[in-house]
């Protein structure tokens, strides 16, 4: 089940700026918007695909983040995830709070 509407403070914020700091985490998200198995996802680095061992490192970084959600359990390579959109939004809130100018 995909969280609520949240809120995102300063710890959360970079946890999740940090995850989302790797080009391959970025894909991943991007990949994520719509629900997916682990297998059928897809990422290259210099033109060349990316091992599975490192595909599953760079999903558990964005799940320990809370940016992507798994949405079953039903084996290592079966499994469906997908990018939480309220987490997303909230990353994004966060962030453009620091685009505002501070009370004097």
């Amino acid at each position: 089940m995909l969280a609520q509407p949240i809120s995102v403070g300063h710890a959360d914020l970079t946890c999740a700026l940090t995850a989302l700091g790797h080009p391959v985490r970025l894909e991943l998200v991007r990949q994520l918007r719509s629900p997916r198995r682990s297998k059928d996802l897809r990422v290259s680095r210099a033109g060349r695909p990316l091992a599975r061992q490192s595909l599953d490192f760079h999903l558990r970084i964005l799940l320990d983040a809370g940016l992507v959600v798994r949405l079953d359990a039903t084996g290592p390579k079966e499994s469906r995830f997908v990018a939480d959109p309220s987490r997303l939004a909230a990353v994004a809130t966060g962030l453009a709070r620091f685009g505002r100018a501070a009370p004097e």
